[in-house]
Order: C-alpha cells, then sequence, then structure tokens
C-alpha cells in the first residue's frame, strides 16, 4: 500500500475508533437496551462514519485535475483554494476546492471532482 493510502487508513482507523468509544461509553448505549435503541445507535454511528471517510476522501482527492485551460489550452494559474458545503448522500461535508485563472484568457476554472 503506498504511503498516501496508508496515512489515510490510519486516519480513518482512529476516526472510527473515537467514534465507536464514544457510541460504547453514551447514555444511550446499556444491558438492558432494546433491539430497536441498538438499531438507532448503530445506525447513527454508521452514518457518522459514513460522512467521515466521504469528507477525507474528498479531501485526499484535491488537486487531480488538469493544470491547462479547457477554454483556450492556456497555462493555469493555481489562485487558492474555495470551500463549498455539500450535500451527499452520506451527509453534508465540506469540500475545498483549487481555484486557477487561465494565464491567457482570464477565464477561472474549478477542477473537476
Amino acid at each position: 500500500m503506498p504511503p498516501k493510502e496508508e496515512t489515510l487508513k490510519a486516519k480513518l482507523l482512529a476516526q472510527a475508533e473515537e467514534a465507536i468509544e464514544a457510541m460504547l461509553n453514551s447514555p444511550e448505549v446499556h444491558p438492558e437496551m432494546t433491539l430497536s435503541e441498538m438499531e438507532r445507535a448503530v445506525g447513527a454511528l454508521g452514518g457518522h462514519l459514513e460522512q467521515q471517510i466521504m469528507q477525507e476522501l474528498v479531501n485526499t482527492s484535491q488537486g487531480q485535475g488538469t493544470k491547462l485551460c479547457p477554454e483556450c489550452g492556456g497555462k493555469l494559474r493555481h489562485k487558492g483554494k474555495r470551500p463549498k458545503r455539500v450535500e451527499t448522500v452520506r451527509g453534508e461535508i465540506e469540500v475545498e476546492r483549487d481555484y486557477y485563472t487561465c494565464v491567457e484568457c482570464g477565464t477561472g476554472y474549478f477542477p473537476p471532482g
């Protein structure tokens, strides 16, 4: 496994461990739980973990776009990152996207992702 993937895996495992620990130590989890209460606790944990994983995958995928203008083929100049809140099927996440402008024609561009 490449080092970048190992780092991501370690971060996700640490986040999952923290979330599981928090769930197990919450007052909602107790020996007399009903099946419905268990389903709610596990469902909430699963939703939380899905959202965290989605956020980390988005964070690590940034910067993979082209460096040429889609309009004229000119060179793109990196102008920083711009945050945006996005609603996904796994919950709301923040996407920090690279923003570029074309040196030739001045067109602004967000790489796909």
